[in-house]
């Protein structure tokens, strides 16, 4: 074979494999967190964080000083006493284990107490669960 078909081979086989595997934020949307067992976390930042045509959701991952950690962030808009308002969700992810832990919340671009992120994880449960 000649050097640019090899080439063009290596590039579609590196392609299909790139394309095959899921990615860090998909395999954390269907991990779930110990505060809302059997559902994964993306089903319920779909079912609570507002999903239309002037507001979607916004999954990023950072790297951690640990390899086998991530940290997820879900940013987009809930309804927070009565008013549409920016939220972001952040979670640390490990993928050896396949294990989520609820990190914090930022309602607005500020950081909140833990025991907002709570309660904020246990409504978007009970949502889920259609409770």
């Amino acid at each position: 074979m000649k050097t640019g078909t090899l080439t063009a081979v290596g590039l579609l086989a590196g392609a299909l494999t790139a394309c095959g595997g899921g990615s860090v934020i998909d395999d954390a949307k269907n991990a779930y967190l110990p505060e809302c067992p059997g559902q994964s976390l993306g089903k319920i930042v779909n079912g609570y964080f507002i999903n239309d045509f002037d507001a979607k959701t916004l999954w990023t991952a950072y790297g951690t000083d640990d390899p086998d950690t991530v940290r997820v962030t879900a940013e987009g808009k809930i309804v927070y006493v009565g008013v549409n308002t920016a939220a972001t969700l952040e979670v640390m992810y490990n993928q050896a284990r396949d294990e989520l832990s609820l990190s914090g919340v930022k309602f607005g671009g500020k950081d909140q107490p833990l025991p907002f992120a709570e309660a904020l994880v246990s409504n978007m449960c009970d949502k889920a669960k259609g409770l």
